[in-house]
């Protein structure tokens, strides 16, 4: 179904699902036609209280978020103790290009100081592992 507002095309999807396959399959639209998102490997959809694993996966987020970002080291190692052992490392423990992944994988044209903050949080994960 397509909705006409004041001289504006809107599609209007019967839920979720249906915008979630236009844009795997075909991708995004523009006025010249549809852009493929061929990086895009899957989408999926789900919502609170539907599955465990949204709980796993915001405390996860909320708490990666911290060791990256928060102001007290201790506390970052505390909690980093805590969740490691969910998340995924290398065979030798370390969060490298194994479960934990920094983007963009290609960094050289990164300013410095984003490349120096990049290598003191890989500095700071592996430190515990020691």
């Amino acid at each position: 179904m397509i909705v006409s507002i004041s001289q504006k095309k809107y599609k209007i999807y019967n839920d979720g699902f249906s915008y979630l396959r236009e844009k795997f399959q075909q991708g995004n639209e523009f006025q010249q036609g549809f852009s493929e998102l061929d990086r895009i490997i899957s989408f999926s959809m789900s919502c609170e209280g539907t599955s465990h694993l949204q709980s796993v996966n915001d405390i996860l987020t909320g708490s990666f978020r911290y060791l990256a970002n928060g102001d007290n080291p201790q506390a970052r190692k505390a909690l980093q103790k805590q969740i490691e052992e969910v998340m995924l490392k290398s065979s030798s423990g370390k969060f490298k290009e194994y479960g934990f992944l920094l983007r963009p994988k290609m960094q050289k044209n990164l300013p410095a100081g984003v490349k120096a903050e990049y290598q003191m949080l890989r500095s700071f994960l592996n430190s515990n592992n020691e």
